[in-house]
Parts: structure tokens; C-alpha cells; sequence
């Protein structure tokens, strides 16, 4: 299978309506000159490169593009549609996060006959688009059609360790291409391109761009506010499968899980728990994980949110209200609660086997607990390739710290919880990864 590569593209995006001016207009060619640090010598620089890209012209003079195609730029050069002359402009903003800029020209004559172009809304699957920037190896504005052909959540190529919604299209998009518009048949802008999935460095295929509803938010924050105020909510999530819907006591597979929650996050100060079932929000159903990160992202700290969510077989309404996103947020931990205070007697080495689930626990020592910072819980052992347990992501020295929301504190406790539930029942277990990477439910089947 071959290994796809993440190319980031220099974009252009344009949006107004075809029955006024043509969105080429409003789309500009962007040169840089840009100098890095040496990665061997960050007191060091590379020499200076010279790069180009696509842009748009927006509300307010000003011009959105990607931030991968203004990073590090020492000088900025900006050309209008068949217009030689170069402009120099200068960064007003950049999101490394979201991968947009949006940038500035003093020269009042750049925008003169210049209309900004209008953003539409989000698109839908299978709806045509047409792609506008300067790829590399020519001069002129290029157009490219397609259709969109999914939309879901991607890390961002750019930043490399954040993930929003991205839209995947078939229209080409080349080196050259980002920051450039990509447009729906009314002319109005639904997302500017920004990546391609490749082994070569070429087109191959598709691309992905960043959607209309993200770029509405950022060009509304920077214009108000001067920067980008993301609403955060603090929740690390999985999908419902049956398995999990059966352990949970849901007739069906809906919402999404909280595995985690973030210390001193919104979720958790407003009474959210880990094992709850986020059903909608504020009356939008998110059964996939994409829908709730991207909805929140369009809202701002200090907005209420209202939550549907499902706990222990009842279903309720919880207000929140979103906080201000810290990068250095550690994840809550469980790890000063009050336990049994005693360590269980039993012989660490011995195990009990589960053979139809495909795995074996032992007893933890007090050294084990201490390092691993518990008061509680079975060390997994044994796990066998292809069972139930590895099936549903249970891994050799995972810890169980509960079953059917029960602490376990022996493997005999964890064979009495298992071994009451009849072939066909799941079990929800709360698991410790190994090296402290974190808790997580995982539901197991018993087999029939």
C-alpha cells in the first residue's frame, strides 16, 4: 500500500457571486522570500528561498491565504490578475493551528476595482467546485473542476498535531494552489485549498481544503478582535460501536464517548464524567467524532453550548460554557482519590486467565502502584493475537481499574464481575494505558 504523503500547497481563495465579477479577479498570485533557522543551529540561518502561492482578496482591504505560504517570509510580493506590477504586503495575522493568514497592502491602488469575494456556505457531497490559484510552471491563473468528495476530520499538514474538519475534492490541486479559493457554482467561496495527498510531490488524486465555517470564524475573530478566540471544550472522545452501546445499556450505537476529561476544562466544570455519552449538541446530533470538534470550533470562550447526554440509562441536558483553549493542559487524572487503603495479598506472579476473551491479569505490587501513581487495579497480561480483548484495543501491561463501573482492586474481583454477566452481555472496563499514556474505556464482548 503506498504511503501517502501530506503536500502543503500555496492557495488561493475566491468567492463572489458569477452573475457580478468573476472570481478570478479577486484572486491574487503571492510570492515570498523567505529564510528559516537551520534545524543543526537555530542561531543559524538557511539561505533566503523563494516560494509562491495564491491568495484572495476579503471584506475590510485585506487578503486571506494559508499560513504555510507567508511562514518565515522575510518579504511579501503580491500581484493582482494579469497585472505585472507587485505589491508588497505584510502579515496582519497568522493561525499555524487552522493554517490561514491574513495579510495586508498599504498601497490603497492594490484594491482599486478589486471586490472582495463572499463566503458561502458549507458544502455538500458529491457538489461541483472549481479550484482558482497559480500553480507552479506558469504565470496565469489556473482553474481546475471536480467534485466534493468527502468531508471529515484531517491533522492539519501544516501545524502536524492539531485535526479539524478538512474537505476532500477531486479538483486538482498542485504546488502553488494553496491559499487558493476553492468555489462553488454560485460563485461563493466553501474552501481554500490547502494540501494534497501524495507520493510524488503531484497531484494523484484529491485534496483537502480548509472549509468555509472555519474560515468565517477566524476572518470574524481577527477583524474583531485582532486575534482568533476558539471555544474549547475538554473532552478526549471515541465513537460508540455496538459493543460499547451494549456495555453501556444503549439500545443503540449513537454519540460519542468521554474517555478523558481535561483538567480544569469546561466539561468538567460543568459536571460531565468520563464514561458519559455525548448524544448532540445544541440539537445537533455528533455520532462521529469530526462532528463535535468542528462545531465547537466555530464558537468562542464564554459561549454557552447545551449537551444531550446519556448516563447510566438516562438521557439529560447539560449546560457549558466553553473556556479559552491552554496548550499545556495536562489530562485529568484519577490518581489522589480515596481507594480501599490497603494493597490487595496476593502473590504478584499469580494470574487468572480469561481464555474466551483472550487475556490473563495479575495482582499489582505497592512499587507498581506508586510508579503508576493508582490505588487500584489488575495488571493485563497474556493477551492472545486476535481475541476479543486485542480486538477492541486491550494491550499486555494495560491496567483495569474498573469493570461495569466497579473499582478493581484483585483479579478475583475482576473474575466475580465477569464471569455474573451471561455469553452475549459486554463489559465496560476503564483501562490504564501503559506508560501513563492515559485512561480509556474499552468495552469486551463474552463470547457465546
Amino acid at each position: 500500500m503506498l504511503k501517502k504523503a501530506f503536500l502543503l500547497l500555496t492557495f488561493v481563495c475566491s468567492s463572489c457571486l458569477l452573475s457580478g465579477a468573476e472570481p478570478e479577479r479577486s484572486v491574487v498570485q503571492i510570492t515570498t522570500f523567505s529564510q528559516q533557522p537551520a534545524c543543526d543551529g537555530p542561531w543559524r540561518f538557511d539561505s533566503v528561498r523563494r516560494s509562491g502561492g495564491s491568495g484572495f482578496v476579503v471584506r475590510g482591504k485585506k487578503i486571506m491565504t494559508n499560513a504555510h505560504v507567508v511562514s518565515w517570509a522575510r518579504q511579501i510580493l503580491i500581484r493582482r490578475y494579469q497585472d505585472p506590477r507587485p505589491y508588497v504586503a505584510r502579515v496582519l495575522f497568522v493561525g499555524h493551528d487552522c493554517d490561514l493568514a491574513l495579510l495586508e497592502v498599504e498601497n490603497e491602488e492594490f484594491f482599486e476595482g478589486l471586490e472582495p469575494l463572499e463566503l458561502g456556505p458549507m458544502p455538500k457531497v458529491r457538489s461541483t467546485v472549481v479550484t482558482y490559484g497559480y500553480p507552479a510552471g506558469g504565470e496565469q491563473i489556473s482553474y481546475t473542476r471536480g467534485v466534493v468528495s468527502r468531508i471529515e476530520m484531517q491533522t492539519y499538514a501544516h501545524i502536524g498535531n492539531r485535526a479539524f474538519l478538512a474537505v476532500q475534492t477531486d479538483a486538482a490541486i498542485n504546488p502553488g494552489n494553496s491559499g487558493g479559493a476553492l468555489v462553488n457554482m454560485s460563485g461563493e467561496v466553501i474552501g481554500i485549498n490547502t494540501a494534497i495527498a501524495t507520493t510524488n510531490a503531484r497531484y494523484q488524486g484529491y485534496g483537502f481544503a480548509v472549509p468555509v465555517n472555519l474560515l468565517k470564524t477566524v476572518a470574524a475573530d481577527i477583524i474583531k478582535y485582532g486575534e482568533v478566540r476558539r471555544g474549547y471544550i475538554g473532552v478526549q472522545i471515541a465513537l460508540v460501536d455496538q459493543t460499547m452501546a451494549n456495555a453501556l445499556g444503549m439500545k443503540e450505537a449513537k454519540g460519542v464517548l468521554v474517555q478523558e476529561l481535561v483538567a480544569e476544562g469546561a466539561a468538567g466544570a460543568a459536571g460531565l464524567k468520563e464514561g458519559d455519552v455525548i448524544l448532540s449538541v445544541d440539537g445537533k446530533e455528533v455520532n462521529k467524532q469530526g462532528e463535535l470538534q468542528s462545531y465547537i470550533a466555530t464558537r468562542h470562550p464564554g459561549d454557552e453550548v447545551t449537551l444531550k447526554v446519556f448516563r447510566e440509562g438516562k438521557t439529560f441536558d447539560k449546560k457549558v460554557v466553553l473556556r479559552p483553549r491552554k496548550e499545556d493542559q495536562t489530562l485529568a487524572r484519577n490518581v489522589e482519590g480515596k481507594g480501599t487503603g490497603r494493597d490487595p495479598v496476593v502473590e504478584p506472579a499469580r494470574t487468572v486467565a480469561f481464555d474466551g476473551l483472550g487475556f490473563g491479569v495479575r495482582a499489582l505490587t505497592a512499587a507498581e502502584k506508586q510508579e503508576l501513581r493508582i490505588d487500584k487495579g489488575v495488571l493485563v497480561t497474556d493477551l492472545k493475537p486476535y481475541s476479543e480483548a486485542f480486538k477492541q484495543g486491550i494491550g499486555n501491561n494495560d491496567v483495569i481499574l474498573e469493570a461495569d463501573r466497579k473499582d478493581v482492586n484483585t483479579p478475583a474481583e475482576l473474575k466475580s464481575i465477569i464471569t455474573s454477566r451471561k455469553a452475549g452481555d459486554a463489559v465496560l472496563l476503564l483501562i490504564k494505558r501503559e506508560g501513563n499514556a492515559g485512561t480509556a474505556f474499552v468495552a469486551v464482548q463474552i463470547p457465546k
